[in-house]
């Protein structure tokens, strides 16, 4: 498995930890957290701090379709701390906000 796959392991298993960036992957792979970025980023394309909003924006979405929790806290179950950071970055992924896209697929 290549560090790419180590990083995408290791986001899945900790996307729910608001502590999750490049710097606790870097020291989990005991790597420098800019050798793991640029490494990512050349292999995936995507930036590795991108990577883990879209993945956790994605499982808020899961949620936001098969359940009727509060923004709140899907916000924190996904590793957002606050539900208006929540909507900023859910805004930025998808283009709408989490309220619209629930809207949508209920």
């Amino acid at each position: 498995i290549g560090i790419d796959g180590k990083v995408m392991e290791l986001i899945s298993e900790n996307y729910a930890d608001v502590n999750l960036n490049v710097q606790m992957i870097g020291e989990k792979l005991d790597r420098s957290p800019y050798y793991v970025s640029k490494l990512f980023k050349e292999i995936t394309g995507i930036g590795v701090a991108d990577y883990i909003r879209k993945y956790r924006i994605n499982k808020a979405k899961d949620l936001i379709k098969t359940t009727n929790m509060k923004m709140d806290d899907i916000a924190k179950s996904v590793g957002i701390s606050d539900a208006r950071c929540f909507n900023g970055i859910f805004k930025r992924v998808e283009g709408i906000s989490p309220s619209k896209y629930r809207d949508m697929v209920k």
